[in-house]
């Protein structure tokens, strides 16, 4: 009955919009949306979540990245959608169940410089240094804009929780259970364990550069063109100059909320 139904609301909303794409439409019908900014760790989380979906419904031929889908097939399953949007008109969120997904931009900057220099290649794209990338800000100020808008908006949709991406990495089986109780999802821990043993960083970055398979004018995959990158916290301390550190850290404690906990200075943290 719950799947007939999410079927017949996708049709409803196509016949009463016939201009939102389908993506939007999903973003409609969902009951759950997953928000962050881009390489914020989404696709990790999509793929643990998808690999628990995958195992309660039975649907192995449906790839874990797509947990939409799972919904639509399964009554078992929750309708659960991940998007990147800048926080929108309140009412939007009023009658969705909102999980906010962040991680730390010190990190989050540096792929998504590489997203742009190396995946993504738009024409429009100026090239441009990491410093240059950094300093120009718009990374930042997106992202300081999502996080000081939720904190205020906590008590505005049915449900909210925040997920930290450096929680995952310190302790994903706690997280991802956290997920599935948000989720409503009744769940062993032997099927935690192994959702989350199944989008490990070496099972993800092997499957993503089987896919990129090396051709004759391209023989070595770059390994920074990669979604799976590196998976690491505190890795840009590696990748920014102790100038473009100090400027993203100034901008943090000006700007962004504390609660967040991205707020520190580098010096004083190590």
């Amino acid at each position: 009955m719950k799947t007939k139904i999410l079927a017949l609301k996708k049709r409803i909303q196509a016949i009463i919009d016939p201009h939102k794409s389908n993506e939007e439409r999903e973003r409609d019908a969902a009951e759950y949306l997953i928000i962050s900014q881009p390489n914020s760790g989404r696709n990790w989380l999509r793929v643990m979540i998808g690999n628990v979906f995958q195992s309660l419904s039975g649907l192995k031929n449906i790839d874990p990245e797509n947990i939409s889908y799972f919904a639509e097939l399964s009554p078992k399953i929750p309708y659960v959608k991940a998007v990147h949007e800048r926080f929108k008109n309140p009412e939007d969120y009023r009658d969705k169940n909102i999980i906010l997904l962040v991680r730390d931009p010190r990190d989050a900057v540096i792929s998504n410089y590489f997203l742009k220099t190396k995946r993504d290649k738009s024409p429009k794209w100026i090239p441009k240094s990491l410093s240059e990338f950094i300093r120009e800000g718009y990374y930042l100020d997106d992202f300081i804009a999502l996080c000081n808008a939720w904190k205020g908006y906590h008590d505005l949709p049915k449900s909210f929780l925040l997920l930290r991406y450096e929680d995952i990495r310190q302790d994903t089986q706690r997280e991802l259970t956290k997920v599935m109780k948000f989720l409503d999802v009744q769940v062993s821990d032997s099927l935690i364990q192994e959702a989350v043993k199944r989008a490990s960083f070496e099972q993800m970055r092997e499957k993503e550069t089987q896919s990129k398979l090396p051709n004759e004018t391209n023989p070595n995959i770059d390994q920074e063109s990669l979604k799976v990158r590196e998976a690491k916290v505190g890795g840009y301390q590696d990748k920014i100059s102790p100038e473009d550190i100090d400027f993203i850290e100034k901008k943090l404690a000006q700007e962004l909320d504390p609660s967040y906990g991205y707020n520190y200075f580098t010096k004083q943290h190590k």
